[in-house]
């Protein structure tokens, strides 16, 4: 599952994109390009999950004449929940759209990291458990 959220309510300059796999997608840190754009960076994995920080100021205003162009472009289509090809600098490449399974270096992923806690209510929406909790138990 992918996940995007803005940075704040009354200013998105930037997004956090929150990716569920356990596959590599680069090292902490790593550029992240769209059409060769610096558009920005594989940051601190957080609750299991691989995670981008994309966008910026200095992402939209700064760099070559197409950096903010396509650095907005490209949040808008995240936002938007539109597919978006990705590269991580000695990474991988990745396709990824909000409320989606990404696809990684052309594989699209199946599993979902266990620490996430959409994971957990997908692994326990089929056993019951879940119906339990809302009074409706075996």
């Amino acid at each position: 599952m992918v996940t995007v959220v803005t940075e704040g309510i009354f200013s998105c300059c930037g997004l956090k994109v929150k990716i569920d796999t356990d596959s590599r997608l680069g090292h902490e840190t790593a550029v992240v390009r769209v059409e060769g754009e610096r558009i920005g960076h594989v940051t601190t994995a957080e609750y299991g999950s691989q995670m981008l920080s994309l966008g910026g100021v200095r992402h939209l205003i700064g760099g070559s004449n197409g950096v903010g162009r396509v650095t907005c472009g490209a949040m808008l289509a995240l936002a938007n929940c539109k597919p978006l090809e990705v590269t991580a600098d000695g990474g991988a490449t990745h396709v990824i759209e909000g409320g989606k399974a990404p696809i990684i270096n052309g594989l699209k992923e199946e599993r979902m990291r266990v620490g996430c806690g959409s994971a957990a209510i997908g692994m326990l929406a089929g056993s019951g458990w879940v119906t339990s909790m809302r009074g409706g138990g075996r």
